[in-house]
């Protein structure tokens, strides 16, 4: 099985990132968006990772997580990930994205694995995946235009907690 991880696109100096594209192939994960899709009812079976994408007037786009079980009796996962130890930078003012994590049984021993690992996994662990390639992040968050803000917290991009702390934003 060969599996992409798909992340946020950084923001440009007048327009916010993409949610949930895959940098090599510049496909989108369906569904990149946080809501439910009101036309046919049914929930995403993705969202979007809260707070992953950088901070500013224009804000990077979200990252998302994967949590894979593994159901054979074991196997070698091949991780080839990116932005582990260096977070998306942020130009003017803007904040950099969060940085990705490969996790292996995230409710349980929370093993955390390098971007660039083999690890062998036994039936039942999950290997839990969050990326955000979040770079570029444009601006002050204090810039953010608060209808802006108030789209992004009814998204689920940014959660209220953040949206009042980084963007002074106010319900």
């Amino acid at each position: 099985m060969y599996d992409l991880m798909f992340g946020g696109y950084g923001a440009r100096a007048c327009r916010d990132g993409a949610e949930a594209l895959s940098p090599v192939v510049n496909c989108a994960q369906y569904p990149g968006r946080g809501a439910r899709d009101d036309q046919s009812g049914i929930d995403p079976p993705l969202r979007a990772h809260p707070d992953t994408g950088g901070a500013g007037r224009w804000r990077g786009g979200c990252g998302v997580r994967k949590d894979i079980e593994l159901r054979a009796e074991r196997a070698d996962v091949t991780l080839l990930g990116e932005r582990h130890t260096h977070r998306g930078y942020g130009l003017c003012g803007g904040r950099p994205g969060s940085l990705a994590e490969t996790v292996l049984n995230p409710e349980g021993e929370a093993l955390r694995l390098g971007s660039k690992e083999v690890p062998r996994v036994a039936a039942g662990e999950t290997s839990s995946a969050s990326d955000s390639m979040a770079a570029a992040v444009y601006g002050d968050p204090r810039d953010r235009d608060p209808a802006a803000v108030a789209n992004d917290v009814a998204d689920g991009y940014v959660t209220p907690a953040a949206a009042s702390k980084i963007y002074g934003w106010r319900e």
